[in-house]
């Protein structure tokens, strides 16, 4: 039977030591009633570069670890007034110290004692009497577990305020930004009104005007529920709904007297999907003018509703002649909340596409684009279930 290495066996602390015995420093609470064996662990985590706080028993332990910070918790499994295992349950039953990794010293062959310990939270177990490199190798994997965790858990809090920051700004923009736009366009409104028997440049200018800044007001509107869909924050009210009025509805809207040519293809008899209505209406307008990026003077967009044969679903597209769709670009792999990016030749509104995706989403649908087949243009789709 191999010995176990004593005290007296190993090398002054200030000589070198095995590699085994190296640590990586912290500090270590050991609590245990036992004189000689405080010592033992004293001296062998002291010569691997580790602080060392003594406590008598679980009381003791206790008052130190609300005192001073640890890494690490080494605790005999019998002691008096407060044992290993109520110690360790106090440990892991506080929201401060619940993450300290404790390290639980108990007789050869005591199962018992190991069951309980497992039971109280003990990370793993020291076998009496000690074998000091053992004991360095678990101390040293421990104390790495731990700060790993610590770093996941200080990344997580640095997340979360970037979170709020994030939201804050959000914020600050919808309200800074809605405001004035709003005025602007009562304003715009205002003096369409009174120059209705001036130039037609004048009237053409105050419309285009008016309808950039509705689409401004629109993007600011995307910004704030794209905010509250990526954190599922914001309630989608589903339920069977039409498709034709509200594409409908759109499309009045949106038409404009030198604008591209909006035009339909819906078949017939085409069924009640599930989704939220107004979330719908605001995926079709958005696609609509993402269409109108790419469309040239002179072009169409088509939107389009079918029944798919090959799902209980039904596909919403919106289609344009504009520029080129690059073969290679991925279904909205680039609008990740860019206010515009651009693909080969194809400019597109990268918020309005991001809300979109979200929007679509958040109703259990599916979204994509892809090039058309004649090599003009791009068809941004949707895909609906059943009702």
């Amino acid at each position: 039977m191999t010995a176990v290495p004593t005290l007296d066996e190993y090398p002054d602390p200030k000589g070198d030591q095995p590699s085994e015995l190296k640590g990586i420093g912290g500090r270590v609470l050991v609590a245990d009633d036992d004189a000689n064996v405080r010592n033992l662990l004293r001296h062998s985590l002291r010569r691997a570069g580790y602080d060392v706080v003594l406590a008598c028993d679980g009381e003791e332990g206790q008052e130190k670890l609300e005192a001073d910070e640890f890494d690490l918790v080494i605790t005999d499994a019998r002691m008096p007034r407060c044992d290993g295992f109520e110690f360790c349950r106090s440990i892991k039953s506080n929201p401060v110290t619940a993450h300290l990794p404790v390290l639980m010293v108990t007789a050869f062959g005591e199962r018992n004692h190991k069951l309980e310990g497992i039971e109280a939270g003990a990370t793993d177990f020291i076998t009496k009497p000690v074998d000091v490199a053992y004991l360095s190798i678990r101390v040293r994997n421990a104390i790495q577990a731990k700060r790993l965790h610590d770093a996941v858990r200080e990344n997580y809090r640095r997340l979360q305020e970037l979170e709020k920051m994030r939201e804050r700004l959000v914020r600050m923009l919808v309200h800074d930004m809605s405001g004035p736009l709003k005025t602007v366009l009562q304003d715009l409104d205002q003096i369409r009104l009174h120059t209705s028997g001036n130039s037609e440049h004048c009237q053409e200018a105050t419309l285009r005007a008016s309808a950039e800044t509705r689409r401004l007001i629109s993007l600011v509107d995307d910004m704030a529920e794209a905010a509250a869909l990526e954190k599922a924050a914001m309630p989608v009210e589903l339920d069977a709904v039409f498709l034709r009025p509200i594409i409908d509805l759109v499309l009045q809207g949106l038409e404009e007297p030198r604008g591209p040519q909006l035009r339909t293809r819906i078949s017939p008899g085409v069924p009640a999907v599930v989704c939220d209505a107004r979330l719908m209406r605001r995926v079709v307008e958005n696609l609509v003018r993402n269409a109108h990026w790419a469309v040239r003077e002179g072009g169409s967009i088509e939107v389009g509703l079918e029944r798919l044969t090959d799902r209980p679903a039904v596909r919403l597209w919106v289609k344009d002649d504009g520029v080129a769709f690059p073969e290679e670009a991925e279904a909205f792999a680039s609008c990740q909340g860019e206010h515009f990016f651009t693909l080969g030749d194809r400019v597109s509104d990268g918020l309005a596409l991001r809300f979109c995706k979200l929007a679509v989403e958040a109703q259990r649908g599916l979204i994509g684009v892809s090039a058309n087949d004649s090599g003009r243009g791009a068809t941004f789709w949707c895909d609906l279930p059943l009702a």
